[in-house]
């Protein structure tokens, strides 16, 4: 099968096929960095990637997938902080006070500062609505506990409805 078809799947609603397509996508970066090929990035080993995601003080900070090791990151924090998640059930007790169901969640993304994305919103397919829906001066990281993507094939792969690439309304991506 040629790679062309495979990536093709990341546009399909069929979760295996979204899958298989976002690992071809991931070792297609691993062999880019391998050569050399990382045009202006800089590539931190044994780095945690929330480390290089501002998050000031003042900031509001929505997080989009209960990812515990964000979570954790915040129970220090104020109350200017929420997880989207389509499960509650994922949540403990102590967070539930942040917790904003998925279907409610459009105002909560176009007012936040800061925006943490887990990668199964390239699974499910809810990546692009939630780019177009933040805020274009938002901070906003795409993260994932597996290999990285080169953010270049990332949102060149992601084409919206109006032809332009995703990575053009957002900001810093991390």
């Amino acid at each position: 099968m040629k790679v062309d078809d495979v990536l093709a799947g990341l546009n399909s609603i069929e979760p295996l096929k979204a899958t298989v397509a976002i690992a071809t996508l991931n070792a297609l970066s691993a062999c880019c960095w391998d050569q050399g090929f990382v045009d202006n990035y800089r590539i931190r080993v044994d780095a945690d990637v929330l480390d290089a995601v501002r998050m000031p003080t003042d900031s509001s900070i929505t997080v989009i997938g209960a990812f515990v090791p964000v979570l954790v990151k915040l129970m220090g924090r104020s109350n200017k902080w929420w997880v989207i998640e389509q499960d509650p059930k994922t949540q403990k007790d102590d967070e539930m006070s942040h917790f904003i169901p998925a279907d409610r969640s459009e105002e909560t993304i176009a007012a936040t500062d800061v925006l943490i994305i887990t990668g199964v919103t390239l699974v499910n397919q809810t990546l692009e609505d939630i780019l177009k829906t933040a805020r274009t001066a938002a901070e906003i990281a795409v993260i994932w506990p597996t290999a990285s993507v080169l953010p270049d094939a990332l949102f060149c792969a992601w084409r919206s409805s109006s032809g332009r690439r995703l990575g053009q309304k957002t900001g810093r991506i991390a």
